[in-house]
């Protein structure tokens, strides 16, 4: 039943629940996606646009119930 369905069940994917995709674009810049952004160019990044990218590279989003997922499946 998924209504049931509990996300730590999801081995090697990754899931960002709740978040918008521009949320998610921002921890992955964040988190060095891009490398070292030096603090005088981080205004720079447009984050709507990483976020299209990764909806590109196979990201989607995805609803369990009432959950709202974007799912992250590179890691499978």
């Amino acid at each position: 039943d998924f209504k049931d369905y509990d996300p730590s069940d999801a081995e090697g994917l990754y899931l960002y629940e709740d978040r918008s995709w521009r949320d998610v674009a921002e921890e992955f810049v964040d988190g060095g996606c891009l490398g070292d952004v030096p603090d005088h160019l981080i205004q720079y990044i447009d984050y709507d646009m990483v976020a299209r990218d990764l909806s590109y590279n196979g990201m989607f989003e995805a609803s369990v119930g009432n959950r709202d997922f974007i799912v992250d499946s590179s890691g499978v």
